[in-house]
């Protein structure tokens, strides 16, 4: 499992993003989490149609992201997430 640091701090800066990765792999699923767009490589309808959006303008300039990802945020996400493994 990877997901590059990058998608948090486009997400976090409110940059509109888009993450292509397997549809069923961790980045794409922590991408459609954090609130940034997610395509399969093979969707080549899907990023036509996207970059189509984004040229015609009716993409946001902006995004909020759909959850906190702060650094602060994470850590005390990674805090529970690891002590909720040592406690099994």
């Amino acid at each position: 499992m990877c997901v590059p640091a990058k998608v948090y701090e486009s997400v976090g800066l409110g940059v509109p993003t888009l993450v292509i990765a397997e549809k069923t792999g961790a980045a794409a699923a922590e991408a459609r989490r954090i609130g940034a767009m997610s395509l399969d490589g093979s969707d080549v309808d899907g990023m036509k149609s996207l970059l189509k959006d984004m040229l015609s303008g009716r993409l946001p300039t902006t995004i909020a992201p759909a959850t906190p990802v702060s650094y602060a945020d994470l850590a005390v996400e990674m805090d529970r997430l690891l002590r909720d493994a040592s406690g099994r």
